[in-house]
């Protein structure tokens, strides 16, 4: 299916890297792409990510967006997108790592908005995704 539409969120560059893990804690791996050129809320080349969960299959109509809240035209978010683990909880995860050399940044994404990992399943997501 095609990734979900996201009125903030205008996808380019969509594979600017890949990577893969468990984000969900639920057994299964999980994808990430990286979309280094996308334009987020109105600044272009902010970048963003996509996680597509593994469950019965990779859906990208399943996919969530990932951002910074105050995005930055060129910041290119998602160049390049790693994995490490952690135990915010009982049950080790992983934990998307991703690049914005347009800002000499590295950011952290504990909560990626998939089912049973969203900021309202509790203790296990450090705030809301945007």
């Amino acid at each position: 299916g095609a990734l979900p539409a996201d009125d903030r969120v205008i996808c380019d560059g969509l594979g600017t890297s890949v990577s893969s893990g468990d984000f969900d804690a639920d057994g299964d791996v999980d994808l990430i792409f990286g979309a280094a050129l996308s334009s987020v809320g109105g600044a272009p080349s902010a970048g963003a990510l996509y996680v597509i969960p593994n469950n019965a299959g990779f859906d990208a109509g399943s996919a969530r967006v990932l951002s910074v809240s105050s995005a930055t035209a060129n910041a290119e978010l998602g160049a390049r997108v790693v994995v490490a683990q952690s135990s915010l909880s009982t049950t080790p995860r992983d934990e998307p790592v991703a690049s914005a050399p347009g800002l000499n940044r590295l950011y952290i994404f504990y909560c990626t908005g998939l089912v049973g990992d969203a900021a309202t399943d509790g203790q296990r997501c450090l705030g809301t995704p945007p």
